[in-house]
């Protein structure tokens, strides 16, 4: 069986997180416009490459959990990036699980 690799496999929660990027040992402050278990949608004004590996780290609201997660660009728009998420540790995936519970938008109110 094959898979659409055009349709998302996780649902997305609009949010707006800061979050800092590292690329090659230099730090950037971004703005998370959407996330999901699979990626981010970030704003970010400094050029990245498609297919570049950049690190991403932020705070879910509420929750107080750090996401420290290797990324990999898939796409970018303008100051729009698409970063899918490489391989994140159980304790991330619980944390974002646990945000993107319907429920969960209640903990950022």
């Amino acid at each position: 069986m094959t898979q659409d690799l055009g349709r998302r496999t996780s649902s997305r929660r609009d949010v707006w997180l800061p979050a800092t990027v590292t690329i090659e040992g230099d730090d950037f402050d971004v703005e998370i416009k959407n996330v999901s278990l699979g990626g981010a949608l970030v704003r970010i004004s400094h050029p990245l490459a498609m297919g570049a590996r950049v690190h991403l780290t932020f705070v879910l609201d509420g929750l107080l959990e750090v996401i420290d997660a290797t990324t990999v660009v898939r796409w970018r728009t303008g100051d729009q990036v698409g970063l899918q998420f490489d391989g994140l540790r159980a304790r991330e995936t619980w944390a974002l699980s646990q945000y993107l519970k319907p429920d969960a938008a209640e903990l950022s109110a």
